[in-house]
């Protein structure tokens, strides 16, 4: 099992046990759930980080435009990144296209 994956699952646990073994406010539990998103979406944009560097790019736009469209705490980063991602991607086309033509 990969690390990303246990961490998850650690974290998930965590959040289970801290919202069943307690019979607090609705406002401790929409605290719970505000921080449980926040660590979700910042796994994404790692998870997306990570994709990049695996060559996994299609993955990784997913994963970014949902959290810009999700108006996530980290939207703006995601934004910053999927936009790096796309010169990116664009320059390699560019210069696969320019070494097409010196090729021919």
């Amino acid at each position: 099992m990969s690390q990303n994956k246990i961490i998850l699952i650690a974290v998930t646990a965590l959040v289970v046990l801290s919202l069943t073994g307690c019979g607090e406010s609705s406002s401790r539990a929409s605290s719970a759930q505000r921080r449980w998103d926040r660590v979700m979406e910042k796994a994404r944009i790692e998870a997306a980080q990570q994709g990049i560097e695996q060559g996994r790019l299609e993955y990784a736009v997913r994963l970014l435009e949902d959290l810009i469209e999700s108006d996530s705490a980290f939207a703006a980063q995601a934004k910053e990144i999927l936009e790096q991602l796309k010169a990116a991607k664009q320059e390699i086309a560019q210069a696969r296209t320019e070494s097409t033509n010196v090729k021919l």
